[in-house]
């Protein structure tokens, strides 16, 4: 059994969190369901939960680790799809689903449904995103220039690959999956570097995007980038990076270079379950779709974590800003982040993925007008990382490579060069050069291969950018950083690492010290924070009663060593202080009934924010429990009260209040008498009522307390015509209260 497998894993499932108000239903998919079509719909459906498989063993080797990831995502995937495919597998039964496709590089599903049951799968609970599979053209228009000359590629001694030649490294057992529009498998420079697929896949790779083994190049793209990887001179000019790299044919988009997010994803799986060691990706999906977003990228953080890198084309925009503004100008997956951090991102720091991203210059590193131009954001995503306002968003290209005038395999001539311009061929130019890398050091990560990249590039402005990156790319310093480094072997990773909580909002995290280590990358829940130059962090600004887990990566002049074990701390959980409320206050108000004056006391003070309820005293003594900052004591006799309020939170009772000491006594009254006159006394027709104050309402009862007449208006002259002749009792309602008068009929 291989050492791998006695490896015991936990499988961290975490939930893509959507903004409350982006419906299951993708806006563009919700207007094609709005024309009531019968026919079905290609959409990708993508689930909520996605394993994290950065967690996964990382102290085995890269094949061993590339199989045992690979096998825990198809297994995590095909579990979590389970009842939705049930669904589906029904529903194609009726005609009402077809073509499904299981992926597992992300937890996602492609298929083409009817109307009703895309209604139906959005109320589903396990999907996060039900997206349209739109088609789009992945390339850009492109010109081409026979080429006849012999020799050598001035992009190759350009970045100087001729002087790493010297040195022994020429690409050799480097396997290269090329995502494109296919390649001519007979061209005489590629012909010799093409992968044996062995009976099964005898076209020397797969057609993803149809499902079947053509993998000619209709296009004419995917020819010209495999010539500039590993094109072996044989035509008389010497166009390949790599001479003796090997080429996996993988074409993921039809003849006029269309295709969608689904079949990248399926060439990305194909590629990794058949032993790559590199992807090129001169393609990209202009203005994506939230659900090609994170389709794309949680692809290319697994395949990261898989162990494989990506150069990926920044895309031929530059020029179409107005059509194309930043952060939209750079295509996806060009707008994943990279592996590495640089450190002028620390500013504003994300996720990490497998992609290289490439911009083009000319032969006098002038930046091509058509490259484009970062900076891109995924702030919109459920990633919500890389914010664009107010922060500087993520720094798109990484590097630059020769992307004008580029000689490489006429895609339409088996045995002739053409001339081609483009990002799609500085990609390719990049991708070689790794190949060069991988043979000098097969064991190398996607993270150290882009540390190498950037670290070691021909600086062409102060800070890396939005338009060269970290500069053009040299392979000879790439390579000989490598023969200088043995980055797996010195660069050890810190060890003994302890995570202390302090409080609610910060955790400390210290380690050993590393001798060869220049600064140490703390990661978050596998986010990295921040570049430190000591053996302590303190992590600040947390949320309080939430687990956080770190890892530290020692950052040596060689390179980076892998990330240390993970430890993981709690913070303290926020206790609210249950206060005592303020501005307790009271009003008496007198008032008749029952045939007697009685008082209403009513208490009133601010409300606490964690309050549960609030307990009344009167005399020291405890009467009421309320939820709301009010309460009312009802009395018939004048008294003196003593009132204070406790607030009652989950934690306890709070302290008392302030007291406030209450006069309950009939003095109102007898003030206010004195302000009204009513006559005659006794009356016969019309009762009078004299008085300089508001009259809000006057009721008159008989003796025994039922009331006769409700007066609504004309207050000062009331007629009695249809009383009885007796006794009765005329109240006076006020703002300053209630007086009662005693008047006799006859």
């Amino acid at each position: 059994m291989k050492k791998y497998l006695l490896i015991t894993i936990a499988i961290i499932i975490f939930n893509n969190i959507f903004a409350q108000n982006i419906n299951v239903i993708e806006p563009e998919l919700q207007e094609i369901l709005n024309q009531k079509s019968d026919e079905l719909i290609s959409v990708n459906i993508i689930f909520k939960s996605q394993m994290n498989s950065f967690d996964l063993p990382r102290n085995i080797s890269k094949d061993e680790r590339r199989d045992f990831v690979i096998g825990e995502l198809k297994h995590f995937s095909e579990k979590e799809q389970s009842d939705v495919m049930a669904i589906l597998r029904s529903e194609e039964r009726n005609d009402k689903a077809a073509k499904i496709r299981n992926h597992w590089l992300v937890n996602a599903i492609n298929c083409e449904l009817s109307h009703d049951v895309i209604s139906q799968l959005s109320s589903h609970p396990d999907i996060a995103i039900i997206g349209y599979d739109r088609k789009d053209f992945l390339l850009w228009e492109e010109t081409s220039q026979p080429y006849d000359g012999r020799g050598l590629s001035q992009s190759i001694a350009h970045i100087n690959a001729d002087d790493v030649w010297n040195l022994g490294y020429t690409g050799k057992d480097v396997l290269v999956a090329l995502l494109d529009t296919g390649v001519d498998i007979e061209h005489i420079d590629l012909v010799n570097n093409l992968w044996d697929g062995g009976e099964e896949f005898p076209n020397h790779g797969y057609n993803t995007y149809e499902d079947n083994h053509n993998v000619n190049d209709g296009f004419g793209h995917g020819t010209h980038c495999a010539g500039i990887i590993c094109g072996n001179g044989a035509t008389g000019t010497q166009t390949g990076i790599a001479p003796d790299a090997t080429i996996m044919v993988i074409k993921v988009m039809d003849d006029g270079g269309y295709g969608g997010a689904s079949g990248i994803c399926s060439g990305m799986e194909f590629a990794l379950e058949h032993g790559a060691d590199l992807m090129n990706m001169s393609l990209g999906i202009p203005n994506a779709s939230t659900s090609a977003k994170e389709m794309l990228r949680e692809s290319c953080v697994n395949t990261m974590n898989i162990g494989i890198a990506a150069t990926v084309a920044a895309g031929n925009e530059g020029q179409l800003q107005i059509s194309f503004p930043a952060p939209n100008n750079v295509r996806t997956p060009g707008s994943c982040p990279p592996p590495w951090i640089h450190p002028d991102q620390q500013v504003n720091v994300g996720g990490t993925s497998c992609c290289i991203v490439v911009g083009a210059v000319d032969f006098n590193n002038a930046d091509a007008p058509f490259s484009s131009r970062g900076p891109v954001t995924w702030q919109e995503t459920s990633y919500a990382d890389y914010p664009y306002e107010p922060e500087i968003g993520l720094i798109r290209p990484d590097v630059c490579a020769p992307g004008v005038g580029i000689i490489s395999a006429d895609p339409f001539n088996s045995n002739g060069l053409t001339m081609m311009d483009g990002t799609s061929q500085a990609a390719p130019c990049v991708a070689g050069i790794v190949c060069l890398m991988l043979e000098k050091n097969p064991e190398l990560t996607p993270e150290q291969i882009s540390m190498i990249l950037e670290t070691t590039a021909v600086k062409l402005d102060e800070n890396k950018n939005n338009v060269r990156g970290s500069g053009l790319v040299d392979a000879l310093a790439a390579i000989e950083n490598i023969e200088n480094g043995d980055e797996t072997e010195d660069c050890d990773a810190p060890t003994n690492l302890t995570a202390n909580t302090i409080d609610e909002y910060s955790i400390d995290l210290s380690w050993n010290e590393i001798t060869t280590a220049t600064s140490y990358d703390i990661y978050r829940n596998n986010t990295f924070v921040k570049n430190v130059n000591s053996t302590s962090y303190n992590d600040e600004g947390l949320n309080p009663a939430t687990e956080y887990c770190y890892t530290v990566v020692s950052v040596c002049e060689n390179g980076e060593s892998e990330h240390s074990s993970q430890t993981c701390a709690t913070t303290d959980e926020l206790i609210i202080p249950c206060n005592a409320p303020n501005n307790l206050d009271a009003t008496v108000e007198e008032y008749f009934a029952d045939y007697e004056n009685k008082f209403e006391v009513t208490l009133t003070w601010d409300e606490v924010d964690n309050a549960e309820a609030y307990v009344v005293y009167m005399n020291g003594e405890k009467v009421e429990e309320v939820t709301t900052p009010s309460y009312i004591y009802g009395c018939n006799e004048e008294m003196t009260i003593e009132f204070y309020v406790t607030t009652k939170c989950d934690t306890g009772e709070s302290e008392m209040s302030d007291t406030i000491t209450v006069e309950v006594k009939h003095n109102s009254i007898t003030e206010l008498e004195d302000r009204f006159e009513i006559f005659p006394n006794p009356v016969k027709n019309t009762l009078i009522i004299r008085s300089n104050d508001k009259i809000n309402d006057v009721v008159i009862y008989n003796v025994v307390g039922i009331t006769v007449l409700n007066v609504n208006d004309n207050f000062d002259n009331i007629s009695v015509d249809e009383l009885l002749d007796g006794i009765y009792f005329v109240r006076i309602s006020t703002d300053y209260g209630d007086v009662i008068k005693r008047f006799i009929k006859k």
